[in-house]
């Protein structure tokens, strides 16, 4: 049975104090760390300078039902077996034939059309990897003659903006009017590039339409 020593929950936002369980501590961090180019790499770099260990354990929040005995298993491996490094996963292999995947989440899987992730992104927006309009670029390489889209309405102030109540509505990057503003330039751009190739509507109410 190993014990560790401290746990840590290294967040930006000090609301969170009052949510946490017996036996952790709030760590702040930068905000910079926040920012939509942030990797997760560079979170882990920042608590490494922040807090002195032998070795680290990431709990991460999209993880929450790691076991304790998984734990264990990794930290046998790093600790008596030679291990740089140990985690935790599950093997799924349900792939079918008509799955697409851009290339940043999978470098070979047979049986699935894997598209290079380079060419779906906006490369010169802060916004570069949009899924929207990753997906408009995605069609276009399809040669698509018409998109008809729901649901891309547009972030709104003081409201939920998502069905996941906790996913953020915003960033410390930009603010959601600095946000509609970007994606309405690439939406716009993607539609003046396809003029008289792609017919595009958006079919429910958006702040994006003209």
């Amino acid at each position: 049975m190993f014990l560790i020593n401290k746990k840590y929950v290294y967040c930006s936002n000090e609301k969170i104090i009052d949510y946490l369980s017996k036996g952790l501590s709030f760590l702040k961090r930068s905000s910079y760390l926040d920012g939509f180019q942030i990797k997760g790499l560079d979170i882990i770099e920042y608590f490494i300078k922040d807090v002195d260990a032998d070795v680290y354990v990431l709990a991460h929040v999209t993880q929450p039902f790691t076991k304790a005995e998984s734990i264990e298993k990794d930290l046998n491996k790093v600790l008596y077996e030679g291990y740089d490094s140990a985690f935790s996963c599950t093997c799924i292999q349900d792939y079918h034939n008509n799955c697409i995947l851009s290339s940043n989440i999978h470098e070979e899987i047979n049986g699935v059309l894997l598209v290079d992730y380079s060419s779906l992104i906006s490369e010169d927006s802060v916004l570069y990897d949009n899924s929207t309009i990753m997906l408009f670029n995605l069609l276009k390489k399809f040669n698509v003659s018409q998109v008809n889209l729901a649901g891309f309405d547009g972030l709104k102030e003081n409201e939920e903006n998502y069905v996941d109540a906790g996913y953020p509505d915003v960033n410390n990057v930009m603010t959601i009017k600095e946000t509609n503003k970007e994606v309405k330039k690439l939406y716009e751009k993607y539609k003046n590039k396809v003029t008289g190739k792609i017919d595009v509507d958006i079919l429910t109410p958006s702040i994006y339409k003209k």
